[in-house]
């Protein structure tokens, strides 16, 4: 069995009140692969893709509104967050009807990113492996 998707999204959406803040990636895009190669194997492969988009930057606001020569309500910085691409890969082995068994890597290129601004960074390439029992 085989299961793909393929998401993009194209977009120009800017702020309203910030004419060139671009809050959203003008291009994302996600694929997904999952393949069932034998009975209880599955395989799973994602890519997400998000290009640069403008965030205001909180921590840059003006303490003083006395150094400012305008009456403009935009106290915001505007700021950069970089593109970013991730890529995740994972099997999932069922052992019985009970117990399921995972393993795989997330961010597999060790990207480092963030996808919203103010937030911590996504975090580097990590392994996981885990049990699962249900009942």
């Amino acid at each position: 069995d085989i299961e793909t998707f393929f998401n993009v999204n194209i977009s120009s959406m800017n702020s309203l009140s910030y004419d060139n803040v671009q809050y959203i990636p003008r291009l994302y895009f996600e694929y997904f692969f999952q393949i069932k190669p034998m009975d209880k194997l599955l395989l799973t492969f994602d890519i997400t893709y998000s290009s640069k988009r403008d965030v205001l930057d909180i921590s840059s606001s003006s303490s003083s509104s006395s150094s400012s020569s305008s009456s403009s309500s935009n106290i915001f910085e505007e700021r950069e967050l970089n593109n970013f691409f991730s890529l995740n890969f994972d099997v999932k082995y069922q052992l019985s009807n009970s117990f399921k068994f995972f393993v795989g890597v997330k961010n597999l290129m060790d990207f480092q990113y963030e996808i919203f601004d103010g937030y911590y960074p996504e975090r580097a390439r990590r392994f996981f492996i885990s049990i699962a029992y249900s009942f």
